[in-house]
């Protein structure tokens, strides 16, 4: 496509296209949000929905100040759109490199761009071989002035929060979290021991943890407690000997003020990185912190019918690895178990396919409930749902 060279004057084509492209600001701002999640994906933020509501929010309101500024013939006197500073500084409170954010742009101008010559030419303002160099130019520049402020005010929360002691902190915990170097003067600063430490990782709402965070102090021998994502505080409670997960959870069960959500006892880094996202993955079944504490490995299916990888070992883990102490041996506790499931928990049934005594069959339901700790009438979904991972997936051996 060329470029129209002329001048003019005022022309009344621009508040018509501006018009036409205000009438698609849904289409486009989905055609967008589509674009840079595909070209230039976030993974850490991409599946936290109240960072992705603030992109779309943006995307609306720098979408009407391009159209504000098109109808004006690109001289438009607004400021930059309140959403898209907030954003911007959103972005680096949570990690979000200014290159991507950058980049995010870039992705959202090219899709802009193309839906503003569909626009122009067929409202008379360009043809499919001429666009008005006015245009070009007024696109540019808005492009330039929008990026120019977002790394602005994203420098300066950096510089913000880099003054903040306890910013500091919870950016070490982030880098250690993501697989990225620390230094030992910043482990030092932490204050907390992290390798050959047992871990157990809670995430607490921000509203209730003032009052929780007090008594943890007596369950472990170490605490570390940082600002987390969306009104969170992410604690670990650190121990020099493995702890029993039991007494860690009737510990935690006997704090009153704990709201939020806890993974299992982990070993070293690899342990500290686990038992958060084992929290993480239960935080969506403690209701956003708005319930007593939720303990992972409790409520497994739950959470893993809203998501959360790590979630498949840890549900075998809970209800499989238990059946390995078993005299009887796990394979046949669990050919036991998949025949009275299938039999609709009917121990006439499972006895006739498996060929054995039904007294066989009690025997063995018996000692698989005194091994899980509760009545398998009473978690049957869980097994199963532990079964049929164990049938399709091999996963190996927890720590």
């Amino acid at each position: 496509m060329k470029l129209d060279e002329g001048a003019g004057c005022p022309n009344p084509r621009w508040p018509e296209l501006a018009e036409r492209l205000r009438l698609r600001t849904n289409e486009i701002g989905s055609e967008i949000y589509s674009d840079i999640r595909q070209r230039a994906p976030d993974p850490a933020r991409d599946v936290d929905p109240r960072y992705q509501d603030g992109v779309r929010q943006t995307i609306v309101a720098v979408l009407g100040y391009v159209f504000d500024s098109i109808a004006a013939e690109g001289h438009c006197d607004r400021p930059v759109p309140r959403a898209a500073i907030e954003q911007a500084r959103r972005a680096a409170r949570e990690g979000t490199h200014a290159s991507l954010v950058m980049r995010r742009y870039v992705v959202a101008h090219a899709r802009l761009g193309a839906c503003i010559v569909e626009e122009a030419i067929r409202c008379g303002l360009a043809t499919a071989v001429v666009l008005p160099v006015s245009l070009q130019r007024a696109q540019e520049n808005m492009l330039e002035e929008l990026t120019a402020c977002v790394e602005h005010e994203y420098l300066a929360e950096c510089d913000e929060l880099a003054a903040r002691p306890a910013w500091h902190r919870a950016e070490i915990v982030r880098r250690l979290l993501r697989g990225q170097g620390v230094t030992s003067e910043d482990l030092d600063a932490l204050g907390y021991k992290v390798a050959s430490r047992w871990h157990v990782g809670l995430i607490l709402s921000d509203l209730k943890a003032a009052r929780g965070v007090g008594p943890l102090q007596n369950v472990g021998t170490d605490l570390l407690a940082v600002d987390g994502d969306d009104e969170t505080t992410w604690v670990w409670l650190g121990w020099q000997a493995e702890p029993s997960a039991e007494s860690v959870s009737a510990s935690l069960r006997s704090i009153a003020s704990l709201y939020g959500s806890a993974g299992k006892p982990r070993l070293g880094l690899d342990g500290l990185r686990r038992t958060h996202a084992e929290a993480a993955a239960a935080w969506p079944v403690a209701g956003g912190g708005e319930s007593r504490l939720v303990e992972c490995s409790r409520v497994t299916l739950e959470a893993a019918l809203l998501g959360g990888g790590v979630l498949g070992p840890l549900h075998q883990e809970t209800y499989l690895e238990p059946l390995s102490r078993l005299r009887i041996g796990a394979e046949d506790a669990k050919a036991t178990l998949r025949a009275f499931i299938a039999s609709g928990g009917n121990v006439a049934s499972a006895s006739a396919s498996l060929a054995v005594r039904r007294s066989t069959v009690e025997r063995r339901l018996e000692a698989i409930s005194e091994a899980l700790g509760r009545e398998v009438h009473a978690c049957l979904p869980e097994l199963e749902l532990a079964l049929r991972l164990d049938a399709l997936t091999f996963l190996p051996p927890l720590r």
